[in-house]
This record gives structure tokens, C-alpha cells and sequence, in this order.
């Protein structure tokens, strides 16, 4: 009885020492194995991470780059717009040599910008004027006069320029003061009209503004001046307006008609600005470099991209 008892426990004693040592083999194939999944698992979660910045910077420099074609035509394409009118740049530039649109070379843009305003990057810039496309209407009939009275539909402001169109003949006045009542402004001009307009006359404002691309104040992760699209109002005396920071560059190509189709030139090569028809504008957004410097094994420089955008000048492929 007592042989059996001892062989009993040396077989229980066995048995442990066998599984003790199959143990520890499991333990340090197991643990070499998660360490392997593990640095695997990082490196996917790396790369996916980099890859959703990526994507994500892609995305954003995309969204400013529509913004800023979209904000680009709509303006261009309004130039030269003076009313019901159908006709183009009536006489009626204040700031342009008569044209409502022109491009200008870095050199030409910067006799708008006094020393105060942020400073202009060597790439194109273009000057467009034009009345906005609402308007109030006369209330009395105005004759060779300095004073108005129009419909409170419009927030017109002392020294703002206005149109005054009846669809047959349009001027162009500046707003001295206004006396506001319940359902109509009485507007004194800067000067007498040249004509006489009846009731329900148009009153347009009338708008001139230099777009350019700019260096802000500001920097990005690498120190270098973060560069960004203005638009400076050029009928009042204040500093430019930043519209979508991160463009690099602004390229502009005038379309004029020839032999049946149209042919696009640079700034310098136009020598008539109301022949131009078209725009083909073209701007460069850079990505900010934060993503660059945090991962520069795999992303060796910050993303750079061109995009293009086509504007035809309202009314001119018709009348040009």
C-alpha cells in the first residue's frame, strides 16, 4: 500500500515538472510572437495614422482651393457689369483707366497698396470694378441734381459710389450724406447729375477691388510667413481684406477672340483690355508643414497643388 502511495506521488511530481517547463517555452514563444503582432499592429496604426493626415491636409488645401477659384470667377466674371445697360465699361471706371477689368504685374499692383498694407508676392493681381448686381430704386424723378431720393432696400453709407442707371444712360456719383426717413434715404451727391433720370431709376453700388496673393503676418511650424489671398478695396481707405490663407501663387491668362476660337496671353501681351473674354486662372496651395516635420520618414515635404479654373467676363464673348 505504501509502494503504491509513493508511486502515486512521483507520478503527480512528474507530471508537474513536465508542465512547469512546457509552460515556460509557451510563455517566451508567446510573448516573442505578441511582441512581433504588437510592432506590427504600431506600425500599421503608424501608417494609417499618416495616411488619414495625409488625406485629411489633401482634403483641406482642395476646399480652399475651390473657395478661392469660385470667389475668383465670381468676381471676374460680374467686371464691367453697369446695370441694365448692356453694354461694356461705359465711361464709368474710377480707378482704371476706363477698363473694369485688368490685370496687373506685381510692379503696376503696387501703387495701390501704401507701405502699411502686408506686402505683395511677385505673382499676377487683377483690378475689377462693377455695380452690384442689387439696387434701389428712385423715388421722385431726379433732374440735373445733387440730391437723390431712393428706396430704403439697399444700406447705402456716406462716401460710398453709386450708379445711377435708367437702362438708357448711367452716371456715377459718391454719396456726400444721407438724411434717413421711415420708407426712403435723401442723398446728397459730390456732384450735380449730367442727365435727368425718371422714377424708378436704379441705384446700384458700385465696387472696385485689387485681388493679389500676400505674405501674412503670421508663420508656420517651419518659421517661414504663411501666404494668403487678399482683396483691398480700392474707393475706401482701409487695409486688405485676408479671404483664404495657404495660396502660394496666382496666375492669370487672358482669352481674346481670334480666328474663331480664343487665344490666351499674358499680362504683358494685352494691349486692349476690353477685348479680353475670358480668364483662365490658375493658383498654387501649399499644405502646412507641421505634417512634414512630425513625420519625415514619410512625408518628405509638405503637399503642393495646382489647380485651374476657366471664367468668361459677363456679356463680352457676345459683344466683343
Amino acid at each position: 500500500m505504501e509502494n503504491q502511495h509513493n508511486a502515486i506521488k512521483s507520478l503527480i511530481k512528474y507530471s508537474l515538472k513536465k508542465q512547469f517547463g512546457a509552460s515556460l517555452v509557451e510563455l517566451s514563444v508567446a510573448a516573442a510572437l505578441s511582441v512581433f503582432l504588437l510592432l506590427i499592429l504600431v506600425s500599421v496604426f503608424i501608417n494609417l495614422k499618416v495616411g488619414w493626415k495625409y488625406n485629411l491636409s489633401l482634403l483641406n488645401i482642395q476646399k480652399k482651393a475651390q473657395i478661392s477659384l469660385q470667389l475668383l470667377k465670381k468676381n471676374i466674371q460680374t467686371a464691367s457689369y453697369w446695370g441694365c445697360i448692356n453694354q461694356i465699361d461705359k465711361g464709368n471706371s474710377l480707378i482704371n483707366n476706363q477698363f473694369a477689368f485688368k490685370g496687373l504685374t506685381p510692379n503696376q499692383a503696387k501703387r495701390f497698396l501704401s507701405a502699411a498694407n502686408l506686402p505683395l508676392l511677385s505673382t499676377d493681381s487683377f483690378i475689377v470694378e462693377s455695380a452690384d448686381v442689387t439696387y434701389a430704386r428712385l423715388l421722385q424723378p431726379a433732374g440735373e441734381t445733387d440730391t437723390l431720393v431712393v428706396s430704403k432696400n439697399l444700406d447705402l453709407q456716406p462716401n460710398q459710389w453709386i450708379l445711377i442707371s435708367d437702362c438708357q444712360q448711367n452716371e456715377i456719383a459718391r454719396i456726400e450724406s444721407i438724411q434717413r426717413y421711415a420708407a426712403s434715404y435723401t442723398i446728397l451727391l459730390n456732384h450735380r447729375l449730367n442727365a435727368t433720370y425718371p422714377k424708378l431709376s436704379e441705384i446700384h453700388p458700385v465696387h472696385a477691388y485689387l485681388f493679389y496673393v500676400g505674405a501674412t503676418q503670421r508663420k508656420d511650424s517651419n518659421g517661414d510667413y504663411i501666404k494668403a489671398l487678399y482683396q483691398k478695396n480700392l474707393l475706401k481707405p482701409n487695409n486688405p481684406t485676408e479671404l483664404e490663407q495657404g495660396i502660394d501663387t496666382l496666375n492669370l491668362s487672358y482669352g481674346i477672340k481670334s480666328n474663331g476660337g480664343i487665344e490666351y496671353k499674358s499680362v504683358q501681351q494685352i494691349h486692349n483690355w476690353q477685348k479680353v473674354v475670358s480668364v483662365l486662372i490658375r493658383i498654387t496651395l501649399t499644405s502646412d508643414s507641421s505634417l512634414s516635420k512630425a513625420y519625415p520618414d514619410k512625408i518628405k515635404k509638405p503637399i503642393k497643388k495646382e489647380w485651374d479654373g476657366y471664367v468668361v467676363l459677363q456679356n463680352r464673348i457676345q459683344t466683343t
